[in-house]
């Protein structure tokens, strides 16, 4: 009896590490095709960002009014607010689409973006947290099962 619950304990230690390991390659995958950066812009300043893919662009400044985005070749729709964090569907309508950041303000801004594209990559890594997930909490169970298993 001993070694059936050394093994479930085993089993389940296992099965953790594994979705450990699974969750952590979901998120190299996830961040590896997000695009992030902090620039500072100066007033009448602009800075320029090629856009290649449908995805979401966010941002967030130091100042709380929405900065100036000049479109090329993209379209921005779906815009929201929440958090601090301005938030846009990004759909390019060719391989030259640029959204072009641009200081309107009196003041010096900072600014953090992120261009996060929709694709095949992103739902992969969604799908791999889903099961490291349910890997991690089985392998729980089964280990506090195999713990106190008489």
């Amino acid at each position: 009896m001993v070694s059936m619950r050394k093994n479930f304990v085993i089993i389940g230690i296992i099965l953790i590490i594994i979705g450990v390991v699974i969750f952590a390659s979901s998120m190299y995958i996830a961040t590896s095709s997000l695009h992030y950066n902090e620039i500072n812009l100066a007033p009448g300043q602009q800075y320029s960002l090629h856009v290649t893919n449908t995805g979401i662009f966010m941002y967030k400044s130091n100042i709380s009014y929405p900065v100036k985005l000049l479109q090329d070749n993209v379209t921005l729709t779906s815009s929201s607010y929440k958090s601090g964090y301005y938030s846009y569907v990004v759909e390019p309508s060719n391989a030259h689409a640029i959204i072009n950041i641009y200081n309107n303000y009196t003041v010096p801004l900072e600014i953090v973006y992120a261009n996060i594209p929709i694709s095949s990559s992103v739902v992969i890594s969604g799908l791999l947290v889903i099961i490291a997930i349910v890997l991690v909490i089985a392998g729980i169970v089964i280990a506090i099962y195999g713990a106190i298993k008489k």
